[in-house]
């Protein structure tokens, strides 16, 4: 949950500033990152369901977690804002599912006391959104905005050590 709540807070607070600062976008243009993450995260959320049905939990949160990595590399290499753009929608469609999956998986883990699991779970996204906006905003004030989206590159890569964990619903013999 840490990891997606920094890209999140990373994407969201300072996609525009990127690419107004570092690719040169107009202020028109600048705004278009965050608005294809929001797109990109609209299409995971309603596609989840239907892929870990179709390939499991773990398979999607593996995958899930090489796209925000490869994405976010995107962004930090990008030559150009609109290649920044795409790639923004492509962390949102990734970094999307992986919430909602840790949540479920995380509840499954004891079932009986799931409400204080998830309680306890919910402190990352605080702790990711303060953390993944201020080290962002602290490494794009040294002009330094590439690595603001190399870092939670590098971090998303931790979420497939733990993909295995990932639990999945009991399959009933009628599916």
């Amino acid at each position: 949950m840490l990891v997606v709540y920094v890209v999140d807070s990373t994407v969201s607070a300072w996609s525009a500033v990127y690419l107004r600062q570092t690719l040169a976008a107009s202020l028109t243009v600048a705004p278009m990152a965050y608005a294809a993450y929001q797109a990109g995260t609209v299409v995971g959320r309603a596609s989840v369901d239907r892929l870990v049905q179709r390939v499991g939990t773990v398979a999607v949160v593996r995958t899930a977690a090489l796209v925000v990595a490869g994405a976010l590399a995107g962004m930090a290499m990008a030559p150009s804002w609109p290649f920044a753009v795409l790639m923004a929608g492509v962390v949102g469609l990734g970094a999307s599912v992986l919430a909602p999956l840790c949540l479920a998986s995380a509840a499954r883990l004891r079932p009986a006391a799931s409400e204080a699991v998830l309680a306890r779970l919910n402190l990352f996204n605080y702790a990711g959104v303060v953390s993944g906006g201020a080290v962002s905003g602290l490494l794009g004030s040294t002009g330094e905005f590439r690595l603001a989206y190399a870092a939670p590159a590098a971090l998303a890569l931790f979420v497939l050590a733990g993909a295995r964990h990932f639990t999945q619903p009991p399959r009933t013999s009628g599916t």
